[in-house]
């Protein structure tokens, strides 16, 4: 079975052409070819003449959104490395992709060589809304079309949406895996088509076209009308110039949390303010961490700032042929680690302090148990989240290695099978998952893969991958063991994949079919179910009491625009139980030594100058006081 990407691309006042391509699925992209700003622990001064500004907004994208942007802005800043870094992808879906529609890389990336560099496209609200609105459409409806219910194009929606438009153009695709695979799929163009790409390459065209603005529609997850699936990831990209033509500064505030030097899901910083010297406008980062300031035409070089959460940071933009401008805000991430006692005692509230992140709003504290993660004996998905698309139990009582039952995913029709469990866990050194795995009856099209998210779910990366041999398959379970050393420190979520890329797979859901999990046990992982998790009153400090004796680990996680960045360094402590409260003193000597117990003297008799003795004895506390203060004296 194919699914074919149908984009319809509509240009006006050009005629809609509408062109069908597939899309595969996305790798972690390299660093980014733009400049980016670094922040300054200098304050920004001010212009004594500096105007009134009004504030401009992009709304509100989501992670998915900007994103999509931020691949857009890389590529027209330099398309020929965008189709190096394309071609050499190892990713699973985009390799299905490349080798289900015969993609002649070579031709590939020599037309990407010859594309004219373009200026960045700016995200705009409207443009967004008309997006969102025919990517619901479409998600309701499970279709994907250029056309809305009442025959409406582009230009239309565009116009109901209120963009005064002099040109638009759409790309739309309900079947991409994720960001990165609608990206390469509207990139590559691939499809039915000479070199195993469409003709003419319209998603590519539009991308790389002289627009200025750009309103990016994402919906997550899966629909079934009739015999209809879309999803998981479906994507409206609305590209246009309005009839003022206005040039804009824009770009994305961001920490570059896995040092990969390019904005990634989760990353942004809202709630900065942008200012661009002599624009009438200004501009507050959205939460995902994307801005847009429309500034004068003419030819000038203009300072850009960042303000407001303790960030100061000042760049250049260059305006030059009216063309947009990108200027990013990439300071550096220093997580909140804890400084404070190692050794603390049950009851007694110690306060540990934590250096401040740059654009907290706030801050979250975290005390669990060191303890590693119980088996899981999979009899039940009572730990689970289970993600289906079609009808079947995600458990087996029939094929099992041990207990009562095992996982089971299977793919009755196109969608996702995941089973997710629901806490997440913290990483120790030499950390690894092991498990019982039999891969049933499955094309090489369908994949069993065991998957790591550092961001909460936002984006996954493969750690264990084995797809399907046909039938029978495996008829026994086998051992299995992913490590996850190299997310030692982080706190992570795991799941269970069974997936399809292209081609063909088996739908069946009887006894044989599918992939089939039990017997799982974790390696110096802690699940964080333990966890207490509470918000921290304002300052830096992280007052703790321990309930109970043990090795606790501590961590705290900043908030900005009411997201969770995700917890920092641990710090180890170990609680013993504390003093005691009440006394009651036992003596314990040798019967000789006249100290009897309960007695509070001991009488030496007369001495005269020259002579000695000595006694020895030993004095127990039985009792909850703390007797620190306890003292010998002598009199006489």
């Amino acid at each position: 079975m194919k699914y074919y990407l149908l984009c319809i691309l509509l240009a006006v006042p050009a005629l809609a052409q509408i062109q069908e391509a597939t899309i595969p699925l996305p790798p972690n992209p390299p660093a980014p070819l733009h400049r980016e700003l670094k922040s300054s622990a200098a304050s920004v001064a001010k212009s004594d003449f500096q105007i009134q500004t009004t504030a401009y907004s992009i709304g509100q994208p989501t992670d998915e959104e900007q994103l999509y942007l931020e691949f857009i802005n890389r590529a027209r800043a330099n398309p020929a490395a965008e189709g190096l870094l394309m071609a050499a992808s190892t990713d699973p879906g985009v390799v299905a992709a490349y080798t289900q529609y015969g993609v002649n890389l070579t031709l590939m990336k020599s037309e990407f060589a010859a594309l004219s560099v373009r200026p960045p496209l700016a995200m705009n609200r409207l443009l967004t809304n008309a997006a969102r609105l025919h990517t619901q459409y479409q998600f309701d409806q499970a279709l994907q079309t250029h056309d809305s219910s009442d025959g409406s194009d582009v230009g239309d929606r565009a116009t109901a949406a209120g963009y005064d438009w002099s040109t638009v153009s759409e790309n739309v695709f309900s079947y991409a895996h994720n960001t990165f695979h609608g990206h390469v799929g509207f990139e590559v163009d691939w499809g039915p088509g000479p070199d195993g790409m469409q003709n003419p390459r319209g998603h590519r065209v539009n991308i790389h076209e002289d627009y200025r603005e750009v309103g990016i529609g994402v919906i997550l997850g899966n629909k079934t009308v009739g015999a209809r699936t879309v999803g998981p990831h479906l994507v409206t990209q609305n590209l246009g110039t309005d009839m003022n033509d206005t040039p804009f500064v824009t770009g994305v505030a961001y920490y570059d949390l896995n040092a990969n030097h390019f904005y990634d899901l989760g990353e942004g910083i809202g709630g900065l303010t942008v200012n661009v010297d002599g624009a009438s406008f200004h501009a507050v980062t959205s939460a995902s961490g994307g801005y847009a300031v429309p500034v004068p035409i003419t030819n000038a070089s203009r300072a850009v700032t960042f303000t407001g959460l303790a960030a100061n940071g000042a760049d250049t933009a260059v305006i030059s042929g009216g063309a947009n401008v990108k200027v990013d805000f990439k300071p550096t991430f220093v997580p909140a680690s804890l400084t404070g006692s190692d050794a603390i005692q049950t009851g007694v509230t110690s306060n540990y302090t934590f250096n401040g992140v740059l654009g907290a709003t706030g801050y979250k504290g975290r005390s669990m148990l060191d303890v590693n993660a119980g088996a899981d004996a999979a009899d039940n998905v009572s730990r689970m989240t289970v993600n289906q698309t079609g009808s079947y139990t995600a458990t087996s009582t029939a094929i099992k290695f041990t207990g009562t039952g095992s996982y089971r995913l299977a793919y009755p029709e196109f969608g996702t099978q995941t089973l997710t469990y629901q806490n997440s866990f913290y990483v120790k050194a030499g950390a690894s998952l092991s498990f019982r795995s039999r891969l049933g009856i499955a094309t090489t099209a369908q994949v069993a893969r065991l998957e790591v998210s550092r961001n909460n779910g936002l984006s996954w990366e493969q750690i264990y991958a084995q797809a399907g041999a046909g039938s029978p398959g495996e008829t026994s379970f086998q051992s299995r063991t992913a490590s996850l050393a190299a997310y030692a420190g982080a706190t992570i979520r795991l799941r269970f994949n069974f997936s399809f890329s292209s081609g063909t797979f088996f739908n069946q859901t009887t006894d044989g079919f599918g992939w089939y999990i039990d017997d799982i046990t974790f390696g110096n992982l802690i699940d964080t179910s333990s966890a207490t998790t509470s918000t921290l009153p304002a300052g830096t400090a992280f007052l703790f009491t321990p309930p109970s004796a043990g090795s606790y680990l501590l961590a705290v996680s900043p908030i900005i625009s009411s997201r969770d960045l995700g917890f920092g360094p641990v710090k180890a402590v170990l609680v013993t139980d504390g003093p005691p409260s009440l006394a009651e003193i036992e003596v314990e000597q040798p019967a000789a030594s006249g100290l009897i117990d309960g007695a509070s003297t001991i009488d030496f008799g007369t001495k005269y100058p020259a002579q000695s003795e000595i006694r020895t004895f030993t004095i127990k506390n039985t009792g909850t006081e703390d007797l620190s203060g306890l003292s010998l004296s002598i009199v006489g």
